[in-house]
């Protein structure tokens, strides 16, 4: 027994000493640990996999979605509806891959931006990769997480600022009383404000040349040449250079003295005016409205012609400066001109102008090239509309009368020295030899009435030619786009005069009787061009300023989207910082 004993021990003693077969277990262990060294490897691998074809699944999308050739709709009541599209629309590009699990996708609400210049996209993708081999140490799924964001801005602008120079700009009895400062007096004290009676033309020109600096300023291109004007003042006509007009056919030429056109109903359905399609040049004498001093030319004089394709701060403001006094007022004609100096067919008259400014060419060579071609994703066109009045009419005179003046025995005569006047009645005459004579108004807009309430005016009209008495409604209903019951009565100015609640919209037009549902010609004319600029994705801001209801009416029809001001003297500035601002916002992605 003792013996037994005794050997037991002798052998556990030796077999606590013997190391034959102790690696196995150190194998062992290191065996489990390399398997899951190893499985890591494999799975983080993977995760590297799955995320870099996230990632580039999610850059597609993103890139797609802040494409501006994009349609997505602008969330103006704040639903969420602009995030929910662009979760669609990234989705819809993400599902060229296939993910094992559910995919998350979230739009990121403060980064996405989507302005009239430019488009930000961000947005986050994830979902959860399932292990091999993590899931031994107890971790079944690793986040697979990525991060895209894409931003395009449009570089290249073009604008038209179509500017009101009509009587009614420059008539002291339309003055408006605003705050200027006075400078201070020789005793130290402080510059000043106090109220000064300002002409409408006066405001215009001082906003209208900071609007120019605020967008021109704003081209950080080395030559500056990534933005332009056209400069474009307006009465009842609109003046072209000689040099402009010389790439232009004109028609039925029976002078040389003045260059403005004298356009067909039908062309106001088109933006272009094309330098290869004849167009009548409009008629050349002078007229005065009841003031024998104020007597102007039917086409507008030197100095208030188109300045075309500028990026010169001073050289636009010292133009805008000189604007002078015309006469009546065609909205139409403003805007068809300044739609198309942003027409493609308008390029070979701009290349005719190119030069070097210095030497008295027009426009600079570094503007070669414009106006550029519809639907570039960095470009956008703008027109800005300004005007203080409705549509009126053109004053013109019967074409026998007119002809015969400037044509005598196949002989071109000097300038005709024709005046307008208004007899008692409300009729007007062409005097200076031929008193008594018939005026024909232009067909754009009025036509000969069949109906009229004053008995008088409507025994004297001439058949055949365009005429006029106070109580003619002198109405055209076939272009209207207005519901009877919805004239224009705009009230929406703040306190302080901001432009908060400048911006109009249907809900701020009161409902109320006068203006029914015709238009007259002249509004016709422009919702037709106003709509063909709107079809080649020119974007138009309208401005009302000091306008009364039936030209505002005219003018929110014709402006893009909710982009119609009704402004006052006291803050038309604020409307043309607040159009620059909506022009210029693509500093905010940045």
């Amino acid at each position: 027994m003792g013996m037994t004993k005794r050997r037991f021990l002798q052998r556990a003693d030796r077999f606590s000493q013997d190391e034959d077969g102790g690696i196995l277990a150190f194998v062992l262990v290191l065996f489990i640990v390399m398997v899951v060294g190893s499985g890591m490897a494999v799975d983080f691998m993977r995760h590297e996999t799955a995320r870099a074809d996230l990632q580039n699944a999610l850059d597609r999308g993103v890139l797609a979605a802040a494409a501006l050739s994009q349609t997505a709709v602008v969330d103006d009541d704040g639903d969420g509806a602009l995030f929910d599209e662009y979760e669609e629309l990234i989705g819809d590009y993400m599902d060229s891959r296939s993910f094992i699990t559910p995919m998350t996708l979230t739009v990121d609400e403060k980064r996405t931006i989507e302005t009239l210049n430019s488009r930000a996209v961000a947005a986050e993708a994830t979902y959860n990769l399932k292990t091999f081999f993590l899931r031994i140490i107890g971790l079944d799924t690793m986040k697979v997480t990525a991060f895209s964001e894409a931003k395009q801005a449009r570089n290249d602008i073009e604008i038209s600022l179509v500017l009101d120079i009509s009587g009614s700009m420059f008539n002291p009895d339309n003055s408006i009383t605003t705050q200027q400062v006075v400078p201070g007096t020789e005793d130290q004290e402080p510059p000043q404000t106090q109220p000064v009676p300002e002409l409408r033309a006066t405001i215009m020109k001082r906003e209208a040349k900071n609007f120019v600096k605020l967008i021109l300023d704003a081209d950080t291109s080395p030559l500056k040449n990534r933005r332009s004007i056209n400069l474009v003042p307006y009465s009842h006509q609109v003046a072209l250079l000689p040099s402009m007009a010389a790439s232009y056919a004109w028609d039925g030429d029976v002078h040389n003295f003045s260059y403005c056109a004298d356009f067909d109903a039908a062309d106001y359905g088109s933006v272009a005016v094309n330098p290869n399609v004849s167009i009548t040049r409009f008629q050349q004498f002078r007229l005065g409205w009841n003031r024998s001093s104020q007597r102007v030319y039917t086409c507008s004089r030197s100095g208030n012609e188109i300045l075309p394709a500028q990026g010169d701060v001073t050289a636009l403001q010292n133009a805008i400066d000189a604007l002078s006094e015309e006469w009546l007022t065609s909205v139409y004609q403003g805007m068809k001109w300044g739609a198309a100096m942003l027409d493609p067919t308008a390029r070979p008259v701009i290349t005719n102008l190119l030069g070097d400014p210095a030497a008295g060419a027009v426009v600079d060579n570094k503007f070669a090239g414009l106006p550029r071609d519809y639907g570039g994703q960095n470009m956008l066109k703008v027109v800005v509309l300004m005007s203080d009045g409705k549509n009126t009419w053109m004053p013109r005179l019967r074409d026998d009368i007119y002809g015969a003046s400037f044509n005598v025995g196949g002989i071109i005569q000097t300038e005709s020295e024709f005046w307008a006047e208004r007899d008692p009645r409300g009729v007007y005459t062409v005097s200076n030899g031929r008193g008594g004579q018939r005026w024909r108004k232009t067909s754009e807009t009025y036509q000969g009435n069949t109906t009229c309430d004053n008995a008088e005016a409507q025994a004297d009209v001439v058949p055949g030619f365009r005429n006029y008495g106070e109580g003619c409604a002198n109405t055209f209903g076939s272009l209207t786009t207005y519901d009877s019951n919805n004239s224009f009565s705009i009230t929406g100015v703040d306190a302080d005069g901001g432009v908060s609640e400048i911006r109009a919209s249907k809900t701020q037009f009161a409902s109320t009787t006068g203006l029914g549902s015709t238009i007259t010609q002249g509004d016709a004319r422009l919702y037709e061009i106003c709509e063909a600029a709107k079809a080649q994705g020119i974007v138009v801001y309208t401005i009302g300023f000091e306008a009364e209801a039936s030209a505002n009416r005219a003018l929110y029809e014709c402006a893009s989207g909710e982009r119609f001001y009704a402004a006052t003297g006291i803050n038309l500035g604020e409307v043309f910082v607040a159009i620059a601002e909506d022009i210029e916002q693509l500093k905010l992605t940045n």
